[in-house]
């Protein structure tokens, strides 16, 4: 699994996700990198290493299906307790159907954009 910031067509910045996160011990490894952007995020850092820019937390997740439930629990965290809008951007439609199974499409704004 790997994580980078990357620029999406529209100029808008994201986190893309690459591979699958199976077991715990790469959830926590997600979660750990993830928690750098979050710091920034939260603390509306525009110029840092971490910064995303806008005020929607992007994360494209690319060739992770099935994506685990820990993930999908602490980006439910993210969104319902620390007040995080949430847009979950996948690579394939099989992605998108795991989120609309979940009832979770509007919750996380949910889009398809294939791999560049």
């Amino acid at each position: 699994m790997e994580i980078s910031k990357i620029a999406l067509q529209d100029g808008i910045q994201a986190l893309k996700v690459v591979g699958k996160i199976k077991t715990y011990t790469t959830f926590l490894d997600f979660k750990q990198e993830l928690e750098y952007y979050i710091q920034a995020f939260s603390n509306n850092d525009k110029e840092g290493k971490y910064a995303l820019q806008g005020d929607v937390f992007r994360i494209y997740f690319v060739r992770a299906h099935p994506l685990n439930s820990y993930v999908l629990g602490y980006l439910c965290k993210l969104h319902i307790y620390d007040k995080f809008s949430i847009e979950v951007i996948v690579d394939t439609f099989r992605m998108f159907a795991f989120f609309e199974d979940l009832d979770l499409v509007d919750v996380f704004s949910v889009k398809i954009k294939e791999e560049e």
